[in-house]
């Protein structure tokens, strides 16, 4: 599983948004987006069944500083939560 090519192009822009262009530990310019989530299991039982109710799957965004070796991760859900507020709302987006 990966992200597809435009996704990755939304999440970098969201990203630059957001401010996190260069590494917080060297301040380069070296972060990169994961082309694959991921992929966290939060709650029910590890490796069982995904019917279990307390079970929810989290697919995370990774940057990647190719320096220093630091992983930042952000919820991909929140990302297309956000992309469809702004669709819905046109006063939600980000001012230019």
């Amino acid at each position: 599983m990966k992200f597809q090519d435009h996704v990755l192009r939304q999440i970098g822009e969201r990203i630059a948004q957001l401010g996190l262009t260069n590494c917080p530990v060297f301040q380069s310019e070296t972060i990169s987006i994961g082309r694959q989530p991921i992929i966290v299991n939060v709650g029910g039982v590890p490796g069982g069944a995904l019917q279990d109710a307390k079970t929810n799957i989290l697919f995370l965004i990774a940057l990647n500083c190719e320096l220093c070796g630091r992983v930042m991760m952000f919820n991909s859900e929140t990302h297309s939560r956000l992309k469809a507020s702004r669709r819905s709302d046109p006063d939600r987006r980000p001012r230019a």
